[in-house]
């Protein structure tokens, strides 16, 4: 049996870590609440923006889009930490690969890149979350395209327990310059780690000689 100065310590301790768990939930839920809020106001300054015939008013539309998209990712970021085991199933990567590159291809033309899908094998199944892998993809090509200069070419190579993504450039200054850029992708490429630890796997970066892989592995 436990002392009575030990029980105390183990009551404590377990009130202290409640705290700390109630204060991250606290924190969710506040970074997911500001984003929502913020968003409406800034909709409607887009608006606004969308009245003026002036360049400035483009760029400023331009700036204004980066922001709601990193907000929407925030949102993103804390929603994943009440993901529910439940909704996991059998999910065919190949095909579930097949899908996400089918549904941002035409977007990746839009922005003067290409893009194209490797597939090892038939079928590559794993227990996961359909719309999360799906976003974790569409996020990763998306990131590809933003980071690199015109005219890359995105390769999207999937096959048993792996989804890499690597941008495909020419020139070394230019693949230096979109290195450095590449550093800086932050919290989109935290969503996607977070997604990969959700499905026991890792998001891992490598360089290639033409640019940089990004991968996600799942443990067998």
């Amino acid at each position: 049996m436990l002392s009575g100065n030990k029980r105390n310590t183990v009551v404590a301790v377990n009130r202290a870590f409640d705290r700390v768990a109630e204060l991250m939930k606290s924190q969710k839920t506040l970074t997911s609440g500001i984003a929502h809020e913020i968003r409406t106001p800034l909709a409607a300054m887009k608006l606004e923006l969308g009245r003026i015939d002036h360049p400035r008013a483009r760029m400023v539309e331009a700036d204004l889009d980066d922001l709601v998209r990193f907000l929407s990712q925030l949102t993103t970021l804390a929603r994943l930490e009440s993901f529910d085991h439940g909704a996991f199933e059998n999910v065919d990567l190949i095909a579930l690969s097949a899908s996400a590159v089918e549904q941002v291809a035409p977007w990746v033309y839009e922005n003067q890149h290409s893009v194209e899908l490797i597939a090892v094998g038939d079928r590559a199944i794993i227990q996961g979350i359909p719309a999360l892998l799906r976003d974790a993809i569409r996020n990763l090509v998306e990131n590809a395209v933003r980071h690199t200069p015109d005219q890359s070419h995105i390769i999207v190579r999937v096959g048993p327990h792996v989804i890499e993504v690597e941008d495909c450039r020419t020139g070394a200054a230019e693949q230096s310059a979109a290195k450095a850029r590449a550093e800086s992708l932050g919290i989109g490429l935290k969503i996607i780690a977070r997604i990969a630890e959700i499905h026991r796997g890792e998001l891992r970066r490598s360089a290639s000689e033409t640019g940089s892989i990004f991968a996600i592995t799942f443990q067998n």
